[in-house]
């Protein structure tokens, strides 16, 4: 605190006859104050600045904000309005928050208004969840800020829209009245089905909601049907393209190929009336081609023998070929044909005379089997 000393009166000097002013000195303990007082307001300066944060924002208008309205975050009261300075047609509000606080570097600032009448505030979002920070003495611009609509302004509008359904506007021949008398005829008595159909749309709806998870797979597995098929983008235009090729081949062939169906009619009638007039002589074809067949069948397994020893036997027909001499050396083995003929003759006769015959195969095997044996081969020319 500064206290003021009282006025001295200048005191006359001798020298000269002229008038010397002297003041008192000060006292120290003046001095002091002084330097005490400034010293506070110094660290209250410096504290304040450590403990709080500075932003403004450009408003296109601050109606129902003042100097000291809240600052807030989610909700949360961190400061409050420093100064408001209109500027030609924005409003330059300066405002202040703790510095415990930081804000997104692409922080927005908005005037709330929580009633008509009450006092308004202003709300700093989004709330700081990484990322880079605002910095101290940041200036907002009017991109980064929004004010709320006004009552006015409301009242404005709806004042506009029942104009314009008015006698002077879409009602001006009565069309809007005759439009809300239809309606009435048709809604009256219809109450009940209209609650109906809501309540249905409503059970869809929940069954849809349901049912959220399995449309969501359903969407992805469409998304990834629609990826593959991306994917395959030029193989599959390849293929259009060539069933174009094919499609434009044959309606340049069409009259050809209506020339072919002509005939293949013609054809196929013929033999419809070659299978009608010989049916029976098909039918004993096809009958012996089963006999035959399954007389195949049954010798399958010596079928399959000879198809395994044919290239073999082929080979030692081959090999047995004596080139220089021109001839075929190879052991013929009748002897043992002979032995097997009297086998041979004897099955073939019992088959078609019976048993009867038995003891002529007895005498001929007894023959047969007095034949020398040929143990060396003999030379085929």
């Amino acid at each position: 605190m500064v206290r003021l000393l009282p006025r001295q009166r200048p005191r006359l000097g001798q020298a000269g006859g002229g008038t010397v002013k002297s003041f008192t000195a000060p006292r120290p303990g003046v001095v002091v104050a002084v330097v005490a007082s400034l010293l506070l307001v110094a660290g209250v300066l410096v504290a304040t600045r450590d403990t709080q944060r500075t932003v403004s924002a450009v408003f296109p208008k601050t109606v129902g904000l003042y100097e000291g309205s809240d600052v807030r975050i989610m909700g949360v009261n961190v400061g409050e309005v420093r100064t408001i300075r209109p500027r030609g047609t924005s409003v330059l509000v300066s405002m202040s928050y703790d510095a415990k606080y930081r804000l997104p570097a692409d922080a927005k600032a908005v005037i709330v208004a929580p009633s008509v009448i009450a006092d308004r505030f202003v709300q700093l979002t989004p709330s700081y969840s990484g990322g880079a920070a605002l910095p101290d003495h940041a200036t907002l611009g009017m991109k980064s800020t929004g004010v709320p609509v006004e009552l006015d302004q409301t009242f404005d509008a709806t004042n506009r829209f029942l104009g314009a359904l008015g006698p002077d506007g879409a009602n001006q021949d009565g069309a809007l009245s005759r439009l809300l008398g239809v309606g009435a005829d048709l809604l009256d008595g219809q109450g009940a089905p209209i609650r109906s159909a809501l309540r249905d749309v409503a059970d869809a709806t929940e069954t849809f909601a349901d049912g959220s998870a399995d449309a969501s797979k359903t969407v992805q597995n469409l998304s990834e049907v629609t990826g593959t098929l991306a994917d395959y983008d030029g193989d599959i235009r390849s293929f259009t393209d060539e069933l174009a090729t094919v499609s434009s081949t044959l309606a340049d062939d069409s009259a050809d190929i209506s020339t072919l169906l002509r005939t293949l009619a013609s054809s196929l009638g013929e033999v419809e009336a070659f299978v009608r007039d010989n049916r029976k002589t098909l039918v004993s074809d096809v009958s012996g081609l089963r006999d035959v067949t399954d007389t195949l069948v049954s010798e399958k397994a010596a079928l399959a023998e000879v198809v395994d020893l044919l290239p073999l036997g082929f080979t030692n027909l081959v090999q047995a070929y004596d080139a220089p001499a021109g001839s075929v050396r190879t052991r013929a083995n009748f002897t043992e044909i002979a032995r097997a003929i009297d086998k041979v003759v004897c099955a073939a006769v019992e088959k078609s005379a019976g048993d009867g015959v038995q003891p002529v195969c007895d005498v001929l095997t007894r023959l047969l089997d007095g034949l020398p044996i040929i143990r060396d081969g003999i030379d085929l020319p």
